[in-house]
């Protein structure tokens, strides 16, 4: 799994193509923005499979083998999309939870984003799903 801070790429890993270059621009520009505020860290993650590994479990471990976020804040957040399971997970940080609980990361996902990845719209279900986040962050 590629990591695109360290590759210099952004904020978005989609070996892929799920998501497409110019919805990543998009959500680059958000993430950045946020970042650039000290608010939060957010990672987005779209892929094709996963295997049998569980999405949750895949979340969690990516999450702190990355090490999204600020360690003494603990103020990341991953975005993870498997088409194949039909699954998206937010991964959030204890610092991200206080304003992104699960509830308020489920309503995003069911607000925002899961009504386009119904239409197959998956770059833009995961540009909207960032910027609810990024809005509720800031």
């Amino acid at each position: 799994m590629p990591d695109p801070k360290k590759d210099g790429n952004g904020f978005v890993s989609d070996p892929d193509n799920i998501i497409g270059y110019k919805n990543i621009e998009i959500i680059d520009s958000l993430i950045r923005e946020v970042q650039d505020s000290s608010k939060a860290e957010i990672a987005v993650v779209a892929l094709q499979s996963i295997g049998d590994a569980v999405p949750k479990e895949f979340a969690t471990k990516l999450f702190n083998f990355w090490h999204i976020g600020d360690a003494k804040t603990d103020n990341g957040l991953l975005i993870l999309l498997v088409l194949d399971q039909r699954r998206v997970e937010f991964e959030t940080g204890y610092g991200t939870e206080l304003v992104l609980p699960d509830a308020k990361c489920y309503e995003i996902q069911q607000v925002f984003m899961v009504p386009l990845f119904k239409e197959d719209k998956y770059g833009e279900g995961i540009v909207a799903g960032v910027k609810a986040s990024a809005d509720i962050i800031r």
